[in-house]
């Protein structure tokens, strides 16, 4: 084994590919990784974008409604669903609308 095929490679969020910042929001099922609850709540939910969600909340940057406002990060106007996305920021390009 080589000092590289100890290292874990860096985690991202298998729906939004936020680079995982925080493991203490992060969740896996099913083999996959997420940045947050919210996000694999809309995985499963097959949820790409959701201008309004419960209560009108939803990530600035991969569009998760917001359903554990716990977890979720507020920075000016936007509020992101976790502390990943907040990390990543807002995406520079306009996210799909479904």
């Amino acid at each position: 084994m080589t000092r590289d095929d100890a290292l874990p490679a860096d985690p991202h969020c298998d729906r939004c590919a936020a680079p995982i910042a925080d493991l203490r929001s992060s969740v896996a099922r099913d083999g996959q990784t997420y940045c947050c609850a919210d996000c694999a709540r809309a995985d499963a939910a097959d949820i790409v974008v959701r201008s309004g969600a419960v209560g009108g909340a939803a990530c600035s940057r991969c569009g998760a409604p917001i359903r554990d406002r716990a977890r979720a990060v507020t920075e000016g106007t936007h509020v992101f669903c976790c502390v990943s996305c907040a990390a990543a920021g807002v995406h520079a390009e306009p996210l799909p609308e479904v």
